[in-house]
């Protein structure tokens, strides 16, 4: 996980790491485990996809399930197909 983070480090500038971070609720950025997990969120999404839209994609993809994508991904597999709009947009 560490090395996972090191990279995101890696690729994201500074100034965009804290627009995505600025983003997010205070309440995910407060918690430790919630931004890490987010940031690694990015950093697969970064993997598949040029880093702007991956990151917009990730932004977007928490606000749709919140919490629940870290806590109980196993409930937002089953709400899968929500996603189909983020790819059209």
């Amino acid at each position: 996980m560490i090395k996972v983070l090191e990279h995101v480090g890696k690729v994201l500038q500074p100034l965009e790491l804290t627009d995505i971070i600025n983003k997010l609720p205070k309440e995910t950025t407060l918690d430790k485990e919630k931004l890490t997990r987010f940031l690694l969120l990015t950093a697969f999404l970064d993997q598949q996809a040029e880093s702007p839209s991956a990151r917009k994609t990730a932004i977007e993809i928490y606000n749709m399930f919140g919490d629940n994508l870290f806590f109980e991904p196993q409930n937002c597999l089953v709400k899968i197909d929500k996603l189909v709009p983020l790819k059209r947009g």
